[in-house]
């Protein structure tokens, strides 16, 4: 429950830096919110993303059709898997591989 409350919060902080109010998050935001709001760069440290992830590595983790954005739905489906997975930094790495 906990880590349902923090997706939530999460959501909000990420989706908050939707400037082009589009509905969707893309690589830029993504970029720019890890950069300048210290409390979603936190949260990610919290959910045990690795260190070196850049916002890029972040974004495709996020984006599960691929196509340059993320949406709300993708946002949750996609962090609730991350919350969800004790395997999740070696999963982290063979996606973002998978996708280069």
């Amino acid at each position: 429950e906990m880590k349902l409350g923090m997706l939530e919060k999460l959501k909000e902080l990420v989706f908050a830096l939707d400037k082009d109010r589009s509905g969707a998050i893309s690589v830029d935001e993504i970029e720019q919110g890890l950069q300048d709001n210290e409390v979603i760069a936190e949260f990610f440290d919290r959910l045990n993303i690795p260190a070196d992830f850049t916002a890029h590595d972040v974004f495709r983790l996020l984006d599960r059709d691929g196509d340059g954005e993320i949406t709300e739905a993708e946002f949750v489906c996609s962090m609730y898997a991350m919350v969800n997975d004790n395997e999740f930094q070696g999963r982290c790495y063979e996606r973002v591989t998978l996708n280069s």
